[in-house]
């Protein structure tokens, strides 16, 4: 269905739908040079520290070009935590939070257009609270103090001390025959004990040993120590602490055995049972059944294949015969299984 069902609603689309003209553009206001007719206030009888507000009343109200500025003692006032400047359809304020004695002066608010400007002011007076006191109220104090903040020479650096080469007052010594899976401790002393080049490296067996989860190496005020956690069999050995700075070096040496747990049982408890395991070990999992082969005589046709003639090409032709040992059709079907047939086609000559 194309036609309309309701004319009255389609003529209302069409003319909804219509391109409409562009309204003219309306001519440009003129707002004339700005004016204030409210002058600005003043504020005479602040106290420092309390706040203070000023405000005046500027026409015109709906120019979009008209620019407020302040200033204060002829310089150009921002806004910032102190002061906050409006401007609301017409009405121009400036709050100044708390008042301070360098604002006391003369703030001038300026209005600008195109047009022209205009300009108001306004006087800030406050009562300056006391200043801090400056004189000292203790004369000897102050004295000393001055004595104290005049620039010392810096001292002297002090000589380098010398430090003896290092000397172990008391030695390793060593532990023999410790069970297995204790804690071995390794202790000795060594001079000098402030000095700050002076290093301790330990060696097991002329190697070095490093800090680690079973070596633990510690030094402190000349004593030092080598803690091995739960010793084995392969820590037993010769255990050295080396001691060197600038002015040569010392060693002490200890040895470390080792007694075995005896808690493993490895001799066999039943050597009957033992040698049964070992037999029933030694024994193949999965056997390998083995029978005789057969041995089979040269292959003998009992019955040769006989001759066919054939009328039609395409015809199937089946060929019989029988061969020791086995029997052959079609199919090969043999008890031997490495006898070989080759069959051989007879070669076609063209006419």
């Amino acid at each position: 269905m194309i036609d309309p069902q309701h004319e009255q609603s389609w003529q209302r689309i069409k003319e909804l739908e219509m391109p409409k003209e562009k309204p003219e553009e309306a001519a440009e206001v003129e707002h004339g040079p700005p004016r204030f007719t409210q002058q600005l206030n003043s504020q005479t009888d602040l106290i420092e520290g309390q706040p203070a507000h000023f405000e005046a009343q500027v026409e015109p109200i709906a120019d979009p070009t008209l620019r407020i500025e302040w200033f204060h003692n002829n310089n150009p006032l921002a806004a910032s935590n102190r002061f906050a400047m409006r401007n609301d359809f017409g009405l121009v304020t400036l709050d100044i939070h708390y008042v301070l004695a360098h604002d006391i002066g003369i703030f001038r608010c300026v209005a600008k257009n195109a047009q022209g400007e205009a300009n108001t002011e306004g006087h800030l007076e406050c009562q300056r609270r006391p200043d801090l006191y400056l004189d000292p109220q203790h004369e000897e104090s102050w004295r000393i103090i001055q004595q104290m903040e005049i620039p010392k020479e810096p001292a002297p650096e002090p000589e380098a001390k010398q430090f003896a080469a290092p000397q172990f007052t008391q030695q390793l010594q060593s532990q023999s025959d410790v069970p297995e899976g204790i804690v071995v401790l390794f202790e000795a002393r060594v001079i000098p004990t402030d000095d700050p080049n002076l290093q301790i490296q330990w060696y097991r067996d002329d190697q070095p040993l490093m800090q680690s989860n079973r070596y633990a190496i510690g030094e402190e005020f000349g004593h030092v120590w080598l803690r091995v956690a739960s010793v084995g069999l392969h820590d037993a050995g010769n255990y050295s602490c080396k001691a060197v700075n600038n002015e040569g070096e010392a060693m002490t040496s200890a040895s470390l055995s080792v007694q075995g747990d005896e808690r493993l049982l490895l001799d066999t408890q039943h050597a009957e049972s033992y040698a049964k395991i070992q037999e029933l070990e030694s024994m193949e999992k999965y056997p390998r059944l083995e029978y005789p082969e057969k041995e089979f005589e040269k292959p003998v046709w009992t019955k040769t294949f006989e001759n066919i003639d054939v009328d039609t090409e395409g015809t199937i032709v089946q060929l019989i015969g029988h061969v020791e040992p086995g029997l052959m059709k079609f199919n090969l079907s043999l008890s031997d299984a490495f006898v070989l047939f080759l069959w051989q086609l007879p070669t076609r000559i063209s006419k």
